[in-house]
């Protein structure tokens, strides 16, 4: 269904792509929203703690009306996942580890995004317009950690939105609430491995916990910053784990899609509607990564 009402937006949705493409280009030239450490807030997640018990994917799941999935990798209808990690030269340290959208501080996904489809809210939370999403995946390519997923049935991009929409009051309609409930799973782990909470706050919890039991946490500097922190038994290489450098792609997707490829593919999609556009997003994402690796800024030191 919405694919069908995409394709059939015709020649007066291709003209009014037209006109909003320099718009939308233009848009993307300022510096990313990054919200004042007051008004930002965190999950933090510690595996010294975790049992793997799955509560936290079982309430999640509740919360977002979705199917139960034995998987233990990410799906469009599986916004976070529990498994057993270990750095790879002392197996003897294993952990479970609580996974789902890190929740940048820059998101690369938002850039690329030729919908301007997915929102970073000053709150912390990078939640997809999934009544604005046209499923090009190019969010997907231009992860760091690999987390946006096709939701084949619905026909949209998904993922962890932070449980914005367990704010009360007037969040996310012009004002910024104080009053954010907790994410779901944050409320219904047994053993309290999951917190929630103003950023700096949680950073000052886990350095606490940290030098109680030791390890890492993942978070602080991994791909410009994340919303969500993780208590890890070692750095994330060590751990085989996604490791972008604290300059990740979101440097070479802003000179992208603000200056040409955005608006070339939202005229694709008033031109030939999604499929076509999805291919040109999917390309110009994957050229994004190409350029970081040349150029050395995506590589290992």
């Amino acid at each position: 269904m919405k694919t069908e009402e995409l394709k059939s937006r015709g020649r007066r949705s291709f003209l009014k792509s037209l006109a909003l493409a320099p718009v939308a280009g233009a848009a993307l030239a300022g510096a990313p929203a990054r919200a004042s450490s007051g008004d930002e807030y965190a999950k933090l997640v510690d595996s010294s703690k975790c049992i793997g018990c799955l509560r936290c994917v079982s309430s999640c799941n509740r919360w977002n009306e979705l199917p139960a999935e034995n998987t233990f990798d990410l799906t469009g209808r599986t916004f976070m996942v529990v498994n057993k990690k270990a750095p790879l030269r002392n197996r003897n340290m294993g952990r479970f580890v609580k996974w789902q959208c890190q929740h940048c501080r820059e998101p690369a996904c938002a850039r690329v995004c030729p919908t301007n489809a997915i929102r970073k809210f000053p709150e912390g939370a990078v939640v997809i317009m999934e009544n604005e999403c046209i499923a090009c995946q190019s969010c997907h390519l231009a992860c760091p950690f690999d987390v946006p997923r096709l939701d084949f049935q619905m026909g949209v991009t998904r993922k962890c939105h932070l449980c914005y929409n367990r704010y009360t009051g007037t969040a996310y309609h012009g004002k910024v609430a104080r009053t954010w409930s907790r994410p779901s799973c944050v409320g219904n782990c047994p053993v309290s491995a999951l917190d929630f909470g103003p950023r700096e706050e949680m950073i000052r919890k886990a350095e606490a916990r940290i030098r109680e039991v030791g390890g890492y946490l993942h978070g602080i500097t991994e791909a410009g910053g994340t919303n969500v922190l993780t208590i890890l038994p070692a750095e994330t290489k060590a751990m085989g784990m996604a490791d972008p450098p604290e300059k990740f792609y979101y440097h070479t997707a802003h000179r992208f899609m603000s200056d040409l490829a955005k608006p070339l593919i939202v005229i694709a999609l008033g031109l030939s509607g999604v499929t076509v556009a999805g291919m040109l997003a999917k390309e110009i994402a994957t050229a994004v990564r190409g350029e970081e690796s040349e150029d050395g800024e995506g590589k290992e030191d």
